[in-house]
Parts: C-alpha cells; structure tokens; sequence
C-alpha cells in the first residue's frame, strides 16, 4: 500500500510484479503471446473497471505499466 487514506475514503496499492502473469496457464488467454498486455487490460483492468464503477459504492482503477508486470490500483469507497 503506498497510500492510505481512511477520512478520504481511497486506497493506493502499487504491484510491482503481478502474479497472474506467472501462476495462469499459457493456453489461458483468447490470444495467446500477448502478455502481459492481454492480462492486464483485457483481465483485470477492463473487468474489474467495469464491475467496479462506483454505482454500488466500491470504485477500482488499474494503471498498468506495460510493457511490464505490474500496476497501480486505487480503491475508493
């Protein structure tokens, strides 16, 4: 976590080497070859932005840093 901010209600988590690029099976993927930029914006960036969008409370955003690994998550609530 490299910021947490209770009274503003947000989060700030920063994964410098993201698991899911290591741990999935190759064959995974819709198109295979294509990490991490395939698991990042089609897994977890569009998924987790669509679902969590803010109407129900809960707000995520990943910025990924590609051609690496890793990204940025901020939670707000």
């Amino acid at each position: 976590m490299t910021n947490v901010d209770i009274a503003q209600k947000k989060l700030v988590a920063d994964i410098p080497d993201c698991a899911w690029h290591w741990v999935a099976p190759s064959d995974s993927l819709p198109v295979l070859g294509q990490l991490p930029e395939q698991g990042c914006l089609m897994m977890c960036k569009a998924t987790c932005e669509n679902v969590f969008d803010g109407r129900d409370g809960l707000q995520i955003e990943f910025e990924p840093r590609l051609p690496e690994t890793g990204c940025t998550m901020r939670i707000r609530w």
